[in-house]
């Protein structure tokens, strides 16, 4: 499942990250905001890593939704991945839950 939901988002690339918060854009601010929760929560001093983005963002678009089964998730997951695949993983998640934050506002004003 993972790969194909990264599948879809590199297919997705000649869309802009902004664009992709753009489209759906109270869905995605809802979910990137639940996974800067999550991820600055879970261990924060933690090394941030791309397993760790996908995981979170895929939990926090399944909590928003509160199905599985639902097209839109797919659509959600692939929307909210692709609005954030610029933003560097370096550092710890603690750091990129703050980035991811700031990027939400800068991208959504």
């Amino acid at each position: 499942m993972r790969d194909r939901i990264r599948a879809a988002a590199s297919q997705a690339a000649p869309v802009p990250a902004d664009e992709a918060l753009r489209l759906q854009p109270h869905r995605v601010r809802q979910i990137l905001h639940a996974t800067a929760d999550r991820i600055e929560r879970m261990t924060p001093d933690a090394t941030m890593s791309d397993g760790c983005r996908f995981t979170e963002i895929q939990i926090s678009t399944w909590d928003h939704h509160g199905r599985y089964n639902n097209v839109a998730v797919g659509q959600d997951i692939t929307a909210t991945l692709t609005a954030v695949r610029d933003l560097p993983l370096t550092g710890t998640r603690a750091e990129y839950a703050a980035r991811l934050r700031f990027h939400v506002r800068q991208v959504t004003r």
